[in-house]
């Protein structure tokens, strides 16, 4: 700037100061150059415009922010544009001589105006959402922006505020969480209805399927006997779907829960193999069961929810396995020590198979790969979604 000034004579800028308080100050500085010779004398004015800075400043910010208002040091608003009295619904006069109270709303934590005061006091600005209450009573949400203002020698003489209506985004996110919650109760009351109904139709199925296995172990003929056959595999279908909607209405309310005990997992796989082989030998399917020898004998494990999730995918594989096809069921060993073991369970058939496409919809609940094989193969479409939900459980 000097050498400007030596080399024209004259020079004139605009500097931004620091005060002895910290506090920035605008000036405009003229320079002017007195003499040619050594030790050269430069005059310097310098006038203060941080006045019309601030007035600048403001036209600024009221291109984003419409709604302004001036306090005191003590929080005494001293003057409001037309934007906030639009939207508060007070008068100017009402406004100009209260606090900022007369339109804080009741729910606001206490905390964040003191928080405010601590930041604009320091020095420093806020910025925050604040919920507002009009002169009617009804609510506004504004974005807001509050910062110190000063005199020449960097003092706070009062404070500043800028703020942007948010109202509208405010009650669209409310109403998004209201929906939420009346999606979530409804689901609750679906979950809790099936849970009730399968506790009520599993009294009287239990006792059907009690006495129809004592009437199997009567004295029957080849008629009665068909029947009675009829009714207890009936019964335990029923009993089947009912167990599935129950385990389904407890995952689906976040209330089932594993309990793991110490199982000789070698017998219990041998046992669901000797199980589904009679079903298999029936329909002349070969079954094979592979387990690696380094699978420990004794594990800890929930071992009914494993039958369950073996059971529904064998049932599938022998549902949808032609005659004289094949089912492989292989535990395996991934990696381990003798405090725990890292296995996989495999299920292999030759069935018919699923596209790419419909292999996405078997695992929501009631769904099916198609109409068709509903139609053809029966099944509520709950086993996939019930062992999905209890693989994820225990955290495979």
């Amino acid at each position: 700037m000097i050498n400007l000034c030596i080399e024209n004579g004259f020079h004139s800028f605009e500097w931004l100061h620091q005060s002895r308080t910290g506090a920035h100050v605008w000036v405009e500085v003229s320079l002017t150059c007195l003499n040619v010779e050594s030790p050269r004398k430069i005059h310097v004015l310098w006038h203060n415009i941080e006045t019309q800075k601030g007035a600048q400043h403001k036209v600024n910010v009221f291109d984003s922010f419409v709604i302004f208002s001036k306090t005191d040091t003590q929080g005494i608003i001293t003057e409001v544009n037309e934007n906030f009295c639009a939207i508060s619904g007070y008068s100017k006069e009402e406004l100009v001589g209260s606090t900022h109270s007369i339109v804080s709303h009741p729910d606001t934590p206490k905390r964040v105006f003191k928080e405010l005061w601590k930041t604009i006091t320091s020095h420093g600005t806020w910025e925050g959402k604040i919920k507002n209450r009009k002169k009617d009573g009804s609510l506004y949400c504004v974005k807001a922006k509050i910062f110190p203002e000063y005199n020449h020698f960097g003092e706070i003489i009062g404070y500043e505020s800028v703020r942007e209506d948010m109202t509208d985004i405010y009650e669209a996110n409310i109403e998004i969480v209201q929906e939420k919650e009346r999606a979530q109760k409804a689901e609750r009351a679906q979950a809790d209805f099936l849970a009730t109904m399968s506790h009520e139709i599993r009294t009287p199925m239990n006792s059907i399927i009690g006495f129809s296995n004592l009437l199997y172990e009567t004295d029957l003929d080849l008629e009665q006997e068909k029947y009675s056959s009829l009714i207890r595999h009936s019964t335990k279908m029923l009993l089947n779907i009912v167990n599935d909607i129950l385990d389904y209405s407890k995952i689906d309310n976040q209330k089932l829960i594993l309990n793991p005990i110490p199982t000789n997992l070698y017998v219990e796989l041998h046992s669901l193999y000797a199980q589904f082989k009679i079903t298999t030998d029936e329909k002349d399917i070969d079954f094979y069961l592979e387990v690696d020898p380094r699978v420990g004998e004794i594990v800890e494990i929930d071992i009914l929810r494993l039958i369950q999730i073996l059971t529904n995918l064998l049932s599938n594989a022998i549902k949808f396995t032609p005659k004289f096809g094949k089912i492989k069921l292989t535990v395996g060993y991934i990696e381990g020590s003798r405090a725990s073991q890292q296995l996989y369970f495999e299920l292999v058939d030759s069935g018919i198979g699923i596209s790419s496409e419909e292999i996405k919809n078997i695992f929501k609940v009631f769904e099916h790969a198609n109409k068709s094989i509903n139609t053809e193969f029966g099944g509520t479409g709950l086993g996939l979604s019930i062992s999905n939900s209890l693989v994820k459980l225990t955290g495979s």
